[in-house]
């Protein structure tokens, strides 16, 4: 699969909106752009999914829910919540397709930890029949909080 670097300014230019709600009309408005199949979003607690989800893209999310033990090395700072139960509720909200990823063994840290748990959805969205080679797939994870990495990456 090839990565191909699309950058989306997620800086707030109102007050009364806040970063995810931004990333998300950022996305919605760059599927379109970019034709993509499938939109794979890294989750902890799975907030940023269900930002996107309310603005009813009509193409799937994969939600890949990085487990608790997995997190610090992407830099995900919520560590209260089991993947299981951020999957099982991530299944309650509209076009949200949930699957764990990330799981023990693979001893990654930063960017290669997120970029594998992207691939992992992107693979489970390939069984699913969600996505086939030569689509493109817009991934979206935050950064420690600090900044949001969106990418397009086309299906080998």
């Amino acid at each position: 699969m090839r990565l191909t670097d699309w950058t989306a300014e997620c800086a707030t230019q109102r007050s009364d909106l806040t970063s995810l709600t931004v990333c998300g009309l950022d996305i919605s408005d760059g599927i379109e752009q970019v034709q993509a199949s499938v939109i794979v979003v890294l989750a902890a607690n799975g907030n940023a999914a269900r930002y996107l989800a309310k603005y009813r893209p009509v193409q799937p999310i994969v939600v890949g829910v990085v487990p608790r033990d997995r997190r610090e090395s992407i830099g995900f700072y919520a560590k209260d919540s089991p993947g299981d139960q951020v999957a099982r509720q991530c299944l309650l909200t509209r076009g949200l397709d949930p699957v764990v990823v990330g799981h023990k063994g693979k001893e990654e840290t930063g960017p290669d930890a997120a970029k594998n748990c992207v691939m992992e959805s992107i693979e489970y969205a390939r069984r699913k029949g969600l996505v086939k080679s030569g689509d493109r797939v817009v991934s979206m994870y935050n950064v420690e909080k600090q900044c949001a990495v969106i990418r397009v990456v086309i299906v080998s």
